[in-house]
């Protein structure tokens, strides 16, 4: 029998199962959409069955025909932040399952904000509290439910996927890291803070390094087609897990994921969380790789800015085929236009929720296409006071960053990246980076690969299908536009919002 390596993706807008031989070859895989429900009170969420039986429906369909093909491991990544409260003891949810973009939990935030001094709270967790958090989550649970959680413990989405495999309850420090419940400088849970807000113990579970083998799949398994006895362990969150589908492993590697919500991430020396990494606004978490760190920094709304527009002003809505044909018609300078594309609230290195978009600098003498463009140039923009804050942090230049993601697909919009950032930008074959770490892990997991040096030899061979490169000339009028005026416009709009809020 074929020997191969079963890797799970829960996402937001789609999960995904993928099966791999050990050499790394994509053999095949399943996507389906999750079902993202909502209710009168406007609070989004997953039904926890919905997310199980489109987990179990993708892993019969990669199974499907190929009974020649033994799955040696199965590692599982997830979106960070959403999550779900189980029983104990029965494993049943106690709770729908809370996403990550889901507000409900605001007010909780603020009570966390006001529990501990801010800079102590950061340097043990790398994270500023906000009502994505898992912590600000579970109090909500405990303040607006009565559904006997005594008894619950919370886990992400891929601890969850995990458990219907196993019955075991665990969790990987990626995911951890992401409630404000852990500390990342001692690598486990912060039992005094959780105990101060009279929450009962045992409430998170065990923690431990992306890739270890958390327990074995179980014998009810025989209807998706899995064969009990098969290792299980968590790989953690996406973009983290993405990394090492990238190959983006090393101190100083850059990548940046560009899907709905858009997300830069790099790595640097593992050390104590200080004054600067503080006022960068990125967050900073475990990285599977021992004596390393990872820096994050994310956009809430890029591609997601780049979809309402192509079907809010387009009549009917503009395909990305269409799209990349509008970009043809850009023109090679800046538009004037300021868009802050903050159709969600602003993320990094100024994250505030309340805040929203807005265009600036609108002239009669522009067109739809140069409004079109300053979307694109407006999510640059953001990505670039991450980088730079990135670079100070790291103490090392940044000039070089892989792409991935859907966003990739537009030449244009990478371009002007390049053009903004000065960065020579790579775009890798790579389509299913967070699948294909999944993949290394559970391989790493079962003794397939030594160790991770090994493992991300296996990527390496992975083709770079597109290198971007700044026009010098075209950088230094960016760089003018963004220094001398989108940031003091920024400054400048939030003072606003924050007045009439």
């Amino acid at each position: 029998m074929i020997p191969a390596l079963m890797a799970i993706d829960v996402g937001t807008s789609h999960s995904k199962v993928g099966l791999y031989r050990v050499d790394g070859d994509l053999v095949k895989v399943s996507s389906h959409r999750t079902q993202t429900l909502s209710n009168q009170a406007g609070q989004f969420y997953y039904q926890p069955d919905d997310i199980w039986r489109t987990i179990a429906s993708g892993i019969r369909e990669v199974l499907d025909g190929d009974g020649d093909v033994r799955v040696l491991a199965i590692a599982i990544a997830s979106m960070a932040e959403s999550g779900v409260m189980v029983h104990r003891q029965t494993g049943v949810p106690l709770s729908e399952c809370i996403p990550w973009f889901d507000r409900r939990s605001s007010d909780q935030a603020e009570w966390i904000v006001n529990s501990d001094r801010p800079f102590a709270r950061f340097s043990k967790s790398g994270l500023h509290p906000s009502f994505k958090c898992g912590l600000a989550k579970v109090l909500w649970l405990f303040q607006n439910t009565d559904a006997g959680f005594s008894q619950g413990v919370w886990l992400s989405l891929a601890d969850y996927i995990a458990f219907r495999l196993t019955h075991k309850l665990a969790t990987d420090y990626s995911l951890a890291a992401r409630t404000l419940a852990f500390r990342i400088d001692t690598k486990e849970w912060d039992t005094p803070w959780i105990a101060s807000f009279k929450l009962p113990k045992g409430l998170f579970p065990d923690a431990y390094p992306a890739g270890t083998v958390i327990g074995k799949t179980h014998a009810e398994l025989d209807g998706i087609g899995l064969r009990p006895g098969i290792p299980v362990s968590i790989a953690g969150h996406d973009h983290i897990c993405a990394s090492l589908g990238l190959g983006a492993t090393r101190v100083g590697d850059v990548y940046d994921s560009m899907g709905t919500a858009e997300t830069l991430c790099g790595t640097l020396e593992e050390r104590e969380l200080g004054e600067i990494e503080y006022q960068s606004g990125l967050a900073y978490s475990c990285s599977m790789i021992p004596g390393q760190r990872v820096w994050i920094g994310g956009l809430p709304s890029s591609g997601g800015a780049v979809d309402w527009m192509r079907t809010e002003w387009f009549s009917p809505p503009a395909t990305y085929e269409e799209l990349r044909e509008i970009t043809t018609q850009f023109r090679q300078s800046p538009t004037g236009i300021l868009f802050y594309p903050y159709l969600v609230g602003a993320g990094a290195p100024l994250p505030d929720p309340s805040v929203s978009g807005a265009f600036i600098g609108l002239t009669k003498s522009h067109t739809k296409i140069d409004v079109v463009k300053a979307v694109l140039e407006g999510t640059a923009y953001e990505m670039e006071s991450i980088r730079a804050r990135a670079e100070a942090v790291s103490g090392r230049p940044i000039k070089h960053m892989m792409a991935v993601g859907g966003g990739a697909r537009l030449s244009a919009w990478l371009q002007i990246k390049s053009n903004v950032s000065g960065c020579r930008i790579d775009v890798s074959d790579e389509t299913e980076a967070t699948l294909r770490g999944a993949a290394l892990f559970a391989g790493i997991s079962a003794q397939v690969y030594r160790d991770f040096a090994e493992a991300t030899r296996v990527v390496e061979s992975r083709r770079v299908t597109s290198v971007y490169e700044a026009d010098q000339a075209l950088h230094e009028a960016y760089q003018n536009v963004y220094a001398k005026r989108y940031q003091p416009v920024n400054q400048a709009l939030r003072e606003i919002y924050q007045r009439l809020s």
